[in-house]
């Protein structure tokens, strides 16, 4: 078993973008991963519980695809940090950020989802028992403490789990978005012998099937409309749960196709990295699963596209991340754990597809 990720300056994509997950120090002491890293500043966002998670999920991954032993050490820093610092025992949720003194805290719906799932990972990586538990407090306290009748609130205050009041931002109120974060009852209805996990995705799955239709245009301004588009892949990234389904094995072949046209629209003024890598991990996928043609010249141009985004620097604390995005002809300065964990799957995925190695179970997908 390898244990070192001490790869030299010319390894390759996948390679570099975990080394940088492991050595550019964006990962804190406490366990906890920065939102992000401004390279004009070189300083880092808050830690993030959803970054946090997501880097759980990938860090694993890493180590099933690697056996680097230094991506499991990450990754149990990083659980350990959502177990002791992020969960509040008091409303029985888990937080957005930590909060400062005297500042208020906040739970997210979605990101207790993408928590949950980390914590599966956890668990069927190295079989605690705890894992598994902090799953379903996670699960059971979007299933407890969002629910608004047809769908689910998007914050809750903490500690009194009063619902936010929404500021017009996609994250801010309920949408087809939270069908990714819904897939942590789809996992567990795997897992456990409950039948209201799997009957609450498939209310989640159908809120945001009729959600989904206005989703995308609900925003007039084209900057925020890729955020929102970013949002949509989300939505069409919970379908994979449910892609046995022909209704939405078929909504799913509509979404790439739409979201690769609104793209395509944006981009030229403005655009994220991260939607170009959900949208070639979700073709990897549809293709692999039989519900839509491989469009070969649009995943090899995303592919491309991805690429050009990560940052070549011999600064340790740069190379091999992925820049957020860009405005018009000017990259901007944020390196995104979140983004960077995207692209590197997008990659990864792509080249198993045409090796003819790619396995395509929705689990892996962070």
């Amino acid at each position: 078993m390898q244990c070192s990720l001490a790869l030299p300056f010319s390894a390759s994509p996948t390679e570099r973008a975990a080394r940088w997950l492991l050595r550019s120090e964006i990962q804190e002491a406490s366990g906890g991963f920065a939102r992000f890293r401004c390279r004009d500043t070189g300083s880092d966002a808050a830690v993030s519980t959803e970054i946090t998670a997501y880097a759980v999920s990938a860090l694993l991954w890493l180590y099933r695809t690697t056996g680097d032993c230094d991506c499991l050490s990450a990754a149990s820093r990083a659980g350990a940090f959502l177990a002791s610092r992020a969960w509040d025992k008091q409303s029985g949720c888990f937080l957005y950020e930590l909060p400062e003194r005297g500042a208020s805290a906040r739970a997210y719906f979605f990101d207790t989802g993408i928590v949950a799932r980390a914590f599966l990972a956890l668990w069927r990586t190295c079989g605690d028992p705890a894992h598994l538990e902090l799953a379903r407090s996670a699960a059971g306290s979007m299933t407890s403490h969002f629910p608004n009748g047809r769908g689910f609130h998007a914050i809750l205050e903490v500690p009194t789990r009063r619902p936010a009041d929404p500021n017009g931002r996609w994250s801010q109120s309920p949408g087809c978005y939270q069908l990714k974060a819904a897939l942590a009852w789809r996992e567990l209805s795997e897992q456990d012998d409950h039948p209201g996990h799997g009957s609450t995705f498939a209310r989640t799955l159908q809120f945001a099937l009729d959600d989904a239709a206005v989703f995308p245009l609900r925003e007039p301004q084209r900057e925020r409309m890729m955020d929102r588009l970013h949002a949509y892949c989300y939505y069409l990234e919970g379908l994979l749960g449910a892609a046995r389904d022909p209704g939405a094995a078929g909504a799913l072949a509509r979404g790439i196709d739409r979201a690769a046209a609104l793209f395509a629209q944006l981009s030229p003024d403005v655009e994220r990295c991260d939607v170009s890598a959900q949208l070639l991990r979700l073709r990897v996928f549809a293709a692999a699963l039989g519900i839509a043609r491989m469009n070969e010249s649009a995943a090899q141009a995303e592919a491309a596209r991805i690429s050009q985004y990560q940052i070549a620097d011999t600064d340790p604390r740069s190379d091999g991340g992925f820049c957020f995005g860009r405005k018009g002809d000017e990259f901007l300065p944020h390196i995104n754990p979140a983004t960077t964990i995207f692209c590197l799957q997008a990659l990864e995925f792509w080249r198993r597809y045409r090796e003819g190695t790619f396995d395509p179970d929705w689990r892996a997908l962070v």
